[in-house]
């Protein structure tokens, strides 16, 4: 457990984090805060020195300030990480961490909502690594040239559901994900008539579709093992039977960290995981559910180039050889 700290230095941490990769001047704090100098120069070192803030010499002698969350750049020692929730990641965390302190970094974890949300701080410069949807991610690298996928984690982990106590014809699921496309893939089949009702995050979807809000969910791990055997859910069709072999993530950074940030993700595919890696996720009551869910991934897919550029059509997605080499950097053993 941290310190305690002060009113001052509670407003200093929520006005940085509302200016987040922006930052501030230490005279727009000052003025803010309307303080004075010596005290916010005191509140402000102890800060840097805990790692909360950082703080930069610019042109003109101009300090400037930023929450350490949303430092646009990379920070001695420290590693930030950017994940969904969900269980796959749960192994891959696992090994970064072990591998970031035999490096002498700390890893410090963010938890997203949306796999856009992720993907946008990522290119920001907030977050050195994320672990992204392959579809969202391979999406984005037609727009952002600068996204690299280290490393493929698995393939699987994700169902349809239908409730028998609602018989409407609305879907929940995420946009711009591996979900929609497994979704479209299974309405296609079925020859449904659909609308697709998105969630923000999976905790939201789950209660929506509990509470009987929504007759219909396409929904990864944990939660898919949470609806599994309940004698109101039908699970409709599974991953593997929608989308094979394709990966549902990886392992993204951005190309200016790709050999500084490869020696941490190398050497985590085995299948490890224990419960502070559970605890950096948080499943919102879930958490039970997760050593079965484990069991519905396939961790041990084609890495290869080959099977990365067959993936990329599988998505819809076209892109030169010469592109999807840069775009995926691996495999990593």
């Amino acid at each position: 457990m941290g310190r305690y700290r002060g009113s001052t230095e509670n407003r200093i941490i929520a006005h940085l984090k509302s200016r987040r990769e922006e930052g501030i001047t230490q005279k727009e704090m000052y003025e803010f805060l309307g303080i004075s100098k010596s005290y916010l120069s005191e509140t402000l070192t102890a800060l840097e020195e805990e790692g909360v803030i950082v703080r930069t010499l610019g042109p003109g002698s101009i300090k400037r300030i930023w929450s350490s969350r949303y430092y646009p750049f990379p920070i001695s020692g420290v590693l930030r990480v950017g994940l969904l929730r969900s269980s796959e990641y749960l192994p891959v965390l696992h090994g970064v961490k072990k591998n970031a302190a035999v490096l002498k970094k700390k890893t410090h974890v963010y938890v997203y909502a949306d796999a856009i949300s992720l993907l946008s701080d990522l290119r920001a410069g907030v977050l050195e690594i994320a672990f992204a949807p392959l579809y969202t991610t391979a999406i984005s690298s037609l727009t952002y040239a600068d996204v690299r996928i280290l490393h493929l984690i698995a393939s699987g982990g994700a169902s349809v559901f239908r409730s028998t106590l609602n018989r409407d014809q609305a879907w929940l699921s995420t946009e711009v994900s591996t979900m929609v496309l497994m979704l479209r893939n299974y309405l296609q089949d079925s020859n449904s008539i659909s609308r697709l009702v998105p969630f923000s995050d999976p905790c939201t979807g789950m209660r929506k579709f509990q509470k009987g809000k929504y007759g219909n969910i396409c929904i990864w791990e944990p939660f898919a093992s949470e609806l599994r055997g309940k004698a109101s859910v039908v699970e409709l069709a599974t991953y593997q039977e929608l989308l094979g072999e394709l990966p549902c993530c990886g392992v993204v950074t951005r190309s200016s960290l790709v050999h500084e940030v490869k020696d941490v993700v190398t050497g985590t595919g085995e299948i490890a995981y224990d419960v502070s890696d559970i605890k950096d996720i948080g499943f919102c009551g879930y958490e039970k559910d997760v050593g079965e869910s484990m069991g519905h991934y396939n961790f041990d897919i084609d890495r290869s180039f080959a099977a990365f550029t067959r993936y990329l059509n599988k998505l819809g997605i076209t892109v030169p050889v010469k592109s999807a080499r840069i775009l995926y950097t691996g495999p990593l053993k």
